[in-house]
């Protein structure tokens, strides 16, 4: 199949583009998503 494939990202990663999918999902506001980011350790204070 073309235009299909695996993409390979790390723990942290993978938590982050999470994180973003809550904000589009409009489930998370982006200053909530701004402080889980930093509670995560994906973002420095």
């Amino acid at each position: 199949m073309e235009g299909k494939g695996i993409i390979v990202l790390k723990q942290r990663e993978l938590k982050r583009l999470h994180v973003i999918h809550k904000v589009l999902d409009e489930a998370l506001k982006q200053a909530e998503a701004a402080e889980t980011a930093r509670q995560l350790g994906m973002l420095r204070s």
